[in-house]
């Protein structure tokens, strides 16, 4: 029998350490944004009966973190040029 091939995704999932790490936030943060659904996530159906934790697809988190300002910018547009 030959060899059989894996196909791995171009985009695959990242779990919560993983995608607490890439975006530089503690997981209770990230918890808290998928409670608030502040952010896209996946819940995997197994078939029987049980799911997984939140998975996030990191073509998603990136174009979410291009949409959200970053401190000093939102900083930047809170502070009026002339008082």
């Amino acid at each position: 029998m030959g060899k059989s091939k894996i196909t791995v995704p171009a985009d695959p999932f990242l779990n919560m350490a993983s995608a607490a790490a890439y975006l530089g936030m503690p997981i209770t943060t990230l918890r808290r944004l998928c409670a608030g659904h502040k952010i896209v996530y996946h819940v995997i159906d197994y078939g029987d009966g049980h799911k997984s934790h939140p998975r996030f697809r990191k073509s998603e988190l990136d174009a979410m973190m291009e949409r959200v300002p970053t401190v000093a910018e939102a900083v930047a547009a809170a502070i009026p040029d002339k008082i």
